[in-house]
């Protein structure tokens, strides 16, 4: 098997991708930023990469592809990808687990 048989055909996005992101990040941005913040234990810049890093997440997801109930993948996954970027900074391991850090 070679590999131009294995891979998928190249499909463009559908749909109104950008007012899709630029809505879903609206809706999102509140909680994000509290969250990056959590994270980075009060590094501004740090946080600020962090919420760069959800919103990348959330592109490549497309959101144009999801609705509204959908809401918590996507979360979730923005959260990963935050947490992701953390422990690739160098994160403190001793830190009491992510569900405990939320109020």
């Amino acid at each position: 098997m070679n590999l131009s048989t294995t891979n998928a055909p190249f499909q463009p996005l559908r749909g109104n991708t950008i007012g899709e992101l630029q809505l879903t990040i609206a809706r999102f941005e509140t909680r994000l930023r509290r969250a990056a913040q959590v994270l980075a234990e009060g590094e501004t810049a740090l946080a600020e990469d962090l919420y760069q890093a959800a919103i990348t997440q959330l592109w490549e997801h497309d959101p144009s592809r999801f609705d509204r109930e959908d809401d918590g993948y996507l979360w979730q996954s923005m959260i990963n990808r935050m947490l992701m970027a953390r422990r690739a900074d160098g994160g403190n391991p001793t830190r009491p687990p992510l569900a405990l850090r939320f109020p």
